[in-house]
């Protein structure tokens, strides 16, 4: 997946058979944009092989991003705008991205001639992520995925229980998962497979949000993207997720103080919300949402 220019980002088969399996995984959506100009193949025929991902290296970080103690992935990259930020801001950590969408990867590409703290896979993501060592990454992101908003497509989510227990394996204890989305839906559906996850698992991913703003108002330290200003250009409604890796996930807890998350159904709505929280695993969520819904709609 990837905000593949104007567009969604694309997104890769949600459920998947392990290529150890010698199974062939689907990826959804395009590969190839428009046609790349001169400058996009000469950063894909110079800088990306300099930067691409060996697969067979993954298994020692240190020596892959020698003289770094800190390692994120960014599944689905687009243009790569975020990434490139991130990796500027941060040259003490080893930065990952995986996309399939090419004209993503050559933009990328182009903009990061300098920077020895990133490498990039074009492909899917899991397999990267089947790759990683256990605790090995401080950071994950996944923003704004391709919805698939047909029940159908729903099946092809890249957020559903095998990658969760993917993402879990592969962040350590007290590392961040940010997951970002315009589409209530899809963020509807990201915090029921969360605590359908914790609720089954007893571990997993706590929502860190302890006021609306938390996750109504993208983060100082969340760079921005064309996509997103897009959105709300457009007057969608942008969702921006944390969630902490922990090891023992106290189901009653899985949306830290849920009452905070003010909106106009109140605080009554919002303890009743917390409520649901912990009966997500088999309901369908509608009742979870009703107060949170009113903070996704546009006013």
């Amino acid at each position: 997946m990837g905000e593949d220019g104007p567009g969604r980002r694309t997104e890769v088969g949600g459920q998947l058979s392990s290529a150890t399996q010698g199974k062939r995984r689907l990826i959804y959506g395009r590969r190839q944009g428009r046609p790349l100009k001169a400058q996009a193949r000469d950063a894909l025929e110079t800088v990306l092989p300099r930067l691409a991902l060996d697969l067979d290296a993954l298994g020692d970080l240190k020596a892959l991003f020698p003289g770094r103690q800190d390692f994120a992935l960014e599944i689905g990259f687009g243009g790569g705008e975020h990434l490139i930020a991130q990796a500027k801001a941060h040259p003490e950590t080893g930065f990952i991205g995986a996309e399939p969408f090419i004209n993503g990867v050559a933009k990328l590409a182009d903009a990061a001639r300098e920077t020895p703290n990133l490498r990039l896979h074009h492909g899917d993501a899991r397999d990267v992520l089947e790759r990683l060592p256990d605790a090995s990454l401080g950071s994950a992101f996944l923003l704004f995925p391709d919805p698939w908003p047909k029940l159908r497509h729903h099946k092809r989510r890249f957020v559903n229980q095998e990658n969760l227990a993917a993402l879990a394996r592969v962040l350590a204890p007290g590392g961040r998962l940010r997951i970002a989305s315009d589409i209530p839906d899809y963020v509807r559906w990201t915090l029921i497979e969360i605590a359908r996850f914790n609720r089954t698992e007893g571990r997993g991913f706590v929502w860190t949000a302890r006021c609306k703003a938390d996750w109504t108002q993208r983060p100082a330290d969340w760079p921005s993207t064309r996509y997103e200003a897009k959105a709300l250009e457009a007057g969608r409604v942008l969702a921006y997720l944390e969630f902490e890796r922990a090891d023992r996930v106290d189901i009653r807890e899985v949306f830290r103080t849920a009452h905070e998350l003010g909106s106009s159904h109140g605080q009554r709505a919002h303890l009743h919300a917390a409520r649901m929280a912990s009966t997500a695993a088999t309901a369908d969520g509608r009742a979870f949402w009703k107060a949170v819904e009113a903070s996704l709609t546009p006013r």
